[in-house]
């Protein structure tokens, strides 16, 4: 099928891709592109997306990292597990999180990717502020 704006929730919350191919599979359309690659690049654009993190965002990111509710809220600085359970019991919706907890954690991201990423995505987000509003990420085809 040819290239398209197509809304993919594979992933535990609404990505919009563009440009990517599909394919029919049983009567559904699915992005013509690697599962692995995917996620690599959704995790990415996570970093920097312009509004806040939903909970079912966060729990794919804490996936991805292939931490435990527990591991995750250490590296964010926090005494145990439940807000991070509560954070992501948040679903589509924004998680409520402090602006300095989402920080952290995008910084977190950033390092997982790569190190010299993590002062440009810092002097961004904290130049910009996080919007508070949670409009899927969008992912470009060209961009992989």
């Amino acid at each position: 099928m040819s290239p398209h704006k197509f809304v993919y929730e594979g992933l535990g919350f609404p990505v919009v891709l563009v440009g990517f191919k599909t394919k029919k599979i049983r009567g559904e359309v699915f992005p013509d592109v690697n599962f692995k690659d995917l996620q690599a690049m959704a995790f990415s654009a996570l970093i920097s997306k312009p509004g806040r993190l939903t909970g079912s965002e966060l729990l794919f990111v804490r996936s991805y990292l292939g931490l435990t509710q527990l591991q995750f809220s250490k590296q964010v600085g926090l005494a145990n597990h439940s807000r991070v359970s509560q954070w992501e019991k948040k679903g589509l919706k924004a998680t409520g999180m402090d602006y300095p907890a989402e920080l952290t954690i995008r910084l977190i991201m950033a390092a997982a990717i790569e190190d010299r990423l993590v002062s440009k995505v810092y002097k961004e987000l904290a130049k910009n502020r996080i919007k508070d509003n949670t409009t899927p990420v969008e992912l470009h085809e060209d961009a992989a």
